[in-house]
């Protein structure tokens, strides 16, 4: 958790690099420096309400409330992963990490699911943030359940497992979550 006492976060941000060149003999090197910018994050409020009946209530029944409960944590996780990946933005809601991302830098995936498209799709992936001096210092998968899911279970035309080291927790060699 972050404190947000104001209800906003400052989170300094370098939005780019030093440069580096060749130069000349008894030449000076230009000068450069990183530039750097602020990321606000800005408190957003989350909540269910479940109404008990009364008789539930007086049932005392131990496992009522932690169904209940449980039921409720299992939506408010469900909302939050949701809008934290995939939401526009609004003013009540946060914008997610697909929305953050700027628009050139969106890959759509192939639209004909197989094995060898899947395996070219995540290559453009690793390309794009290669292909653009990112520093690859802990980068890491996103991934849906259901994507989880199918690629770890998806096999080839032998019938071995298409991706076998997602048992580790790695896909194509970075930790996925």
């Amino acid at each position: 958790l972050l404190p947000m006492d104001s209800g906003t976060f400052r989170l300094p941000r370098m939005t780019g690099g030093a440069q580096a060149s060749y130069i000349g003999e008894s030449q000076n090197l230009p000068k450069t420096q990183p530039t750097v910018g602020q990321l606000v994050l800005q408190a957003r409020k989350l909540g269910g309400l479940v109404p008990v009946s009364n008789d539930l209530i007086r049932s005392n029944a131990p496992s009522v409330d932690q169904l209940i409960r449980d039921d409720l944590t299992a939506a408010l996780g469900q909302k939050s992963d949701g809008v934290f990946i995939r939401s526009i933005g609004s003013e009540y809601e946060p914008k997610g990490l697909r929305y953050w991302a700027a628009a050139a830098n969106v890959i759509p995936a192939n639209a004909t699911v197989n094995l060898t498209n899947i395996t070219l799709d995540l290559g453009k992936l690793e390309l794009a943030l290669v292909g653009n001096n990112v520093r690859m210092l802990r980068p890491g998968y996103l991934l849906s359940p259901r994507v989880e899911i199918y690629l770890r279970y998806l096999r080839d035309g032998n019938g071995n497992y298409a991706f076998p080291e997602m048992e580790r927790g790695v896909l194509r060699g970075y930790p996925y979550k």
